[in-house]
Formats: structure tokens, sequence, C-alpha cells
């Protein structure tokens, strides 16, 4: 039988663009949390969440055939190199006084992507 779950929370993002290459000079993510049992571990998934949604939405694309098996190198699926990451990540936890820890993860990050790809994309190829 499926599994269904359920997960609570907001996330947003802002993006400060150089005007100059169109490129992005610095990510802030702020992220509800009810209650960070680890700061700095949460402060951690928000960074490696915000780049992980620029490489899906930006530059990453995994090709199947129609039994689904992957059709494509590693090296050649565009995930998000090094230098490609914006200089600057500011995470910022949001906690809910007296609130309970919730389980965080990047899940709350997808619906970024869209984002990503309709302000972004014509700027970053």
């Amino acid at each position: 039988n499926p599994v269904s779950h359920v997960a609570y929370g907001y996330a947003t993002q802002m993006c400060i663009l150089d005007r100059e290459t169109g490129r992005i000079k610095k990510m802030v993510a702020a992220h509800d949390v009810g209650k960070a049992v680890n700061p700095l571990s949460v402060e951690g998934q928000i960074e490696g969440g915000v780049v992980m949604s620029m490489g899906f939405a930006l530059t990453e694309k995994y090709p199947i055939d129609e039994n689904c098996k992957p059709t494509a190198k590693y090296g050649t699926l565009g995930l998000f190199r090094a230098n490609q990451i914006p200089p600057e990540i500011q995470a910022i936890v949001v906690e809910k006084p007296g609130g309970r820890p919730h389980r965080h993860r990047r899940d709350h990050l997808h619906p970024h992507r869209s984002g990503y790809r309709r302000r972004l994309l014509p700027a970053h190829r």
C-alpha cells in the first residue's frame, strides 16, 4: 500500500542578481522550522536545498529511456559545480516560540524551482 505524508512549513527565498552579468550574487532563504534542535545543521540543510533546487531548475538534465533506465553518464547531467554556486547564501532559521521540532528536510524547496525557471533561466544560460 502506498504511504503518504504531509509536511507543513513555510519557506521563501530572495535572489539578488548582478546587473552586469545576470548571475546570482546572493541568495537569502528563510524557513519556518518550528523549533531548531540543531540550528547549524538546519542552516546547512537550507543552504544545500538552495543549491539543489537551483541546479534542478537551471542546469540539470536526467534523461531516461522508456524503461526508466538512465541514458546519460554522470558527468553530463549538468550538476552544479562549485564555481556556479552563488558567492553568498544567507540561511534564516525562523523558529516559533514554544514550537515543536519539525523534521527539516529539503522537501519544501521544490516550489522554488518554478520561480528559478521563470526568473533566472534566461539570464543564467
